[in-house]
């Protein structure tokens, strides 16, 4: 979800001042604009990074609109050594009067592992892709909004910020307040940096400094990904690492670093509520004062602190623990006092395999923090598709029946500074409850309802199919939601589109809360080797589009039968007619598509009748490397060379296949193949 911000300055004759819009284009822009003709959409700037300085604040503030594409780093912001995107030096000037950089083609989950939408980039080394740092200048009143962060394993934090050097201990910090992230992506980032300060790969960090402070910093509807080395012995990396007072953490879901949310230097005035937090490798949350520091904040007091409506489940579970040994839900140690408590409450937690509660370093809990009403269950009982790594098809919407649901509080810390500790929407936008009891975690599941997709099976696996062929396989589309579904009909895309289609009858629009419908679709491999595309539903859901990847090879179907001769010796005829014992050959499937026998084995020839086959052959397909047994026995009905064809009709290429005697003086019934494209199979008898 990317909230909606409304910039508005109200002047004394009571006029709204409008806000100033700039516009970049990596495909068609041009940085040597003037900042006149970047207002132009049709005349923008070629990278983010040169809007900075460029630009002039109005009263209403900026917008840097943004178009999907993928940017570098280039830049090496003044005074940090940082490699960035974008050096945010130039703030907003109040909080009407902001500096919003605005994706037009907002992240998503779904946009998970490929490069859709504002994808940034860094390289070289020390990367902040975007940094707020500019020592020792810095902005205020920014708003980051709707990117696509790429993967980084050498990043020190794909959004960072830093207060400035050299203040005297105690003072708030005179750069960095007030920065607003919402409705980003950020994939993985500092994953190659074992134990590394510099290269701590932190996904969003909005830091003051030990000692000094930031206020009104708010990380919320973000979805981010793996950071820092979670199987390294480094005690660094982290989701959100938030320094300062006055912070706001709410309807993110985060996965697999080593912490979720970091409070650090002590927790003053924090709301962190209803967030995802999954399979973390230390801790969930950490609040923290660090002792040598002191409280947080010149004349505020550490505490007044709202943790609630989490869900945090699975910390510590499949990671090693060498650095503190920890894998708790939460840990709160020396962040509150008697008078100004934190509150932590129906927050939903399971798995984490230190408990849910731990003190640092072994020091007990907070006791000045309390924890009433905390719930377990079971992820896979919490959500529509769980996975402790997050995919594009990942669902984290309440199933029905959930805790989850109607399981939250509106209820803040006592004496909290703020009106509210809930967020005013979900992640997706849906309003939730101005008061009374909350859903937890990131998704409401109102009784009004929203529409939820769910595609199953998903991805579809076509496997190896014959050039030309056609196979079809289904995934039904249900409406697992509220409310109803909305769709446009479903496209194809993707490397090999032409090769898969959408078989008629299709689902058709709206479906109904708890209603379902099938798609079909059709393999048929123009080419051999991997064929890949990509089914797209557009709808009304949250995470729209959805998508279903289709994944198939292209094969040539091909039959090899072993061994290559059967002998059954001297056999004499008999009245009645016997039968000699039985040989058997193994028919395999020696292609690399599916070989599929297309009717009964069957004899011709002059003697047909003296001559049988059985076994455990069929009429399925069978797949490469797959084998089948040919029984075969000679039945004389008199004396003198015998002769027959059997003939196999299978998909490949030189079908019939046929095997038949060749015969001498002294033999009778070898059979060999007609082709030599195949293995031969001779079989001989000899009659007195």
């Amino acid at each position: 979800m990317i909230r909606k911000l409304i910039f508005a300055c109200l002047l004394l004759v009571g006029t709204v001042c409008a806000q100033t819009n700039y516009y970049v284009d990596i495909a068609t822009g041009d940085d040597t604009r003037s900042a006149a003709t970047a207002q132009n959409p049709a005349t923008p700037w070629k990278t983010i990074g040169n809007a900075d300085g460029k630009m002039t604040i109005s009263a209403g503030g900026v917008i840097v609109h943004v178009k999907a594409g993928a940017y570098t780093a280039g830049l090496t912001c003044a005074g940090t050594g940082y490699n960035s995107v974008v050096c945010v030096n130039q703030g907003g000037t109040s909080a009407t009067a902001r500096i919003r950089y605005q994706c037009d083609t907002p992240a998503s989950l779904a946009m998970l592992g490929t490069n859709q939408g504002c994808l940034l980039l860094a390289t070289g080394s020390f990367h902040v892709a975007i940094s707020g740092a500019g020592y020792p200048g810095g902005a205020n009143f920014v708003d980051i909004v709707g990117f696509h962060f790429a993967p980084d394993p050498v990043a020190f934090a794909l959004i960072g910020t830093s207060c400035a050097q050299g203040l005297p201990a105690g003072i708030q910090c005179p750069n960095v307040n007030s920065w607003h992230i919402y409705g980003n992506l950020t994939e993985p980032a500092g994953s190659a940096n074992a134990c590394d300060i510099n290269h701590a790969g932190a996904a969003i960090e909005m830091a003051g400094r030990h000692g000094n402070w930031a206020t009104d910093l708010q990380v919320i509807g973000n979805w981010i990904g793996p950071d820092g080395d979670p199987n390294g012995s480094c005690q660094y990396g982290y989701a959100v690492y938030a320094n300062g007072q006055n912070q706001t953490i709410q309807n993110n879901i985060m996965w697999q670093s080593r912490i979720g949310v970091h409070v650090f230097d002590g927790a003053c005035n924090t709301v962190v509520s209803n967030n995802v937090i999954i399979n973390m490798v230390e801790l969930g949350i950490l609040a923290w004062n660090h002792n040598i520091y002191g409280d947080c904040s010149q004349g505020t007091l550490k505490g007044l602190n709202t943790f609630n409506n989490n869900v945090i489940v699975n910390t510590g579970v499949g990671w090693p623990h060498v650095q503190f040994n920890e894998g708790a839900g939460i840990q709160a140690s020396q962040e509150c006092t008697s008078t100004r408590p934190t509150l932590i409450s129906n927050n939903l937690m399971f798995g984490n395999v230190a408990g849910n509660f731990l003190g640092y370093n072994g020091t007990a809990f907070d006791p000045c923090a309390a924890t009433p009403n905390t719930k377990a269950e079971d992820p896979t009982t919490t959500f529509v598709n769980f996975a402790n790594s997050a995919t594009a098809s990942s669902d984290f919407h309440l199933k029905a029946g959930s805790q989850a649901i109607g399981g939250g509080t509106s209820t803040c810390v006592a004496g909290a500074p703020y009106p509210s500790c809930v967020p005013p929407t979900d992640i997706a936008g849906t309003v939730r409850p101005a008061s009374g009891p909350q859903d937890i975690g990131a998704y409401v599941k109102s009784s009004a309802g929203v529409p939820i997709v769910t595609f199953s099976p998903s991805p579809l696996n076509f496997g190896p199919v014959a050039v030309s062929a056609s196979v079809t396989l289904t995934t039904t589309l249900t409406n697992s939601g509220g409310a109803n579904l909305t769709f446009s009909a479903a496209t194809i895309a993707g490397p090999n589109a032409s090769d898969f289609a959408i078989v008629l009858p299709v689902p058709t629009s709206p479906l109904t809360p708890g209603s379902s419908g099938i798609y079909t679709v059709k393999f048929t491999p123009s080419a051999t080797g991997s064929r890949t595309a990509t089914l797209t539903l557009n709808d009304n859901a949250a995470g729209s589009p959805h998508q279903v990847p289709l994944t198939g090879s292209g094969g040539v179907p091909g039959i090899t039968l072993v061994p290559p001769s059967q002998d059954f010796g001297v056999f004499a005829p008999t009245t009645p007619v016997t039968c000699t014992s039985t040989q058997t050959t193994v028919l395999t499937s020696s292609g690399s598509s599916p070989l599929t026998i297309t009717a009964p084995f069957s004899n011709t020839g002059a003697n047909p009748g003296d001559f049988t086959s059985s076994g455990s052959c069929n009429l399925s397909p069978m797949n490469p490397g797959t084998s089948c047994n040919i029984n075969l026995k000679f039945c004389p009905t008199a004396s003198g060379a015998r002769s027959a064809t059997l003939v196999i009709q299978d998909t490949a290429a030189g079908s019939p296949h046929s095997y038949f005697p060749r015969l001498s003086a002294m033999e009778a019934c070898r059979w060999e193949p007609v082709s030599r494209t195949h293995s031969s199979t001779p079989i001989s008898g000899r009659l007195p």
